[in-house]
């Protein structure tokens, strides 16, 4: 959920235009029953058995400056160069993914987990990389870790993973978070892309950046979802992409 949009750039977000987006949500209903049916139809890709294993690049430990400055950081490596290689290889097709729902949060969602159903999403096993890196991020190693970044020696557990894909026209409004609980962190690990950067804001308006990371392939934004700084990305160009792992943080109970 999102608090503290701008309404007259929410207006302008409504038809005739992005006539594409439109039609997309409008057709949410039938794009469902396809991509259901082409998911019976051609199953999930075979990768080869092997052993990967799901890691960080030394890099992401070294932003905890860059957090404690600001309640956010950007990190230029997230996974081991090797670990994101198998992620780019496995990516999960479109057909695995319901399509968007709203025009101004217009993406793809897809192998949706909870902290409270601790079950794996259907179809993630089939991904064996991905499913490799949702019990690394949630996993007390990495909230740990997260922990140690952010210096608050706060106990946290990952209480929400997904994944999106993204495309021309897609964007999100800026905009605060509204579960914004003390000690909750959001993190946004791009996994390819060449457009639609999380950006961090002062205003609603995409008028006064603070900073949009242009590098998103194996990078991630993480920021303190208390701060009063908005973020969200502007309309992506037509033929561009971009494909996330987004994962949420919670205090310990």
């Amino acid at each position: 959920m999102a608090k503290n949009i701008n309404k007259k750039l929410e207006i302008s977000y409504r038809f005739p235009r992005h006539p594409y987006l439109h039609l997309k949500i409008k057709m949410s209903g039938l794009c469902n029953i396809w991509r259901k049916y082409m998911r019976k139809l051609f199953g999930a890709p075979t990768f080869p058995n092997e052993i990967i294993v799901a890691a960080t690049d030394p890099c992401f430990d070294l932003e905890k400056d860059e957090f404690l400055s600001n309640q956010w950081a950007y990190c230029g490596s997230f996974w081991t160069k090797h670990f994101h290689e198998k992620l780019v290889s496995q990516c999960p097709p479109k057909r695995f993914f319901d399509p968007i729902k709203y025009i101004t949060k217009s993406y793809d969602i897809g192998f949706r987990w909870s902290y409270k159903d601790k079950t794996y999403p259907e179809y993630l096993s089939d991904f064996p990389a991905y499913k490799l890196s949702y019990d690394y991020l949630s996993s007390k190693e990495f909230c740990n870790k997260l922990t140690s970044l952010v210096g608050d020696d706060v106990e946290r557990v990952c209480y929400k993973i997904l994944m999106t894909r993204a495309y021309g026209g897609s964007s999100i409004i800026p905009h605060i978070d509204s579960h914004n609980e003390i000690g909750n962190i959001n993190l946004v690990i791009f996994i390819d892309g060449n457009d639609g950067g999380l950006g961090i804001w002062q205003d609603n308006e995409f008028k006064k950046k603070i900073f949009i990371p242009k590098k998103l392939t194996n990078t991630c934004m993480l920021y303190d979802m208390c701060e009063e700084f908005y973020h969200g990305f502007e309309p992506m160009k037509k033929g561009k992409y971009r494909r996330t792992i987004n994962a949420t943080y919670k205090k310990a109970t």
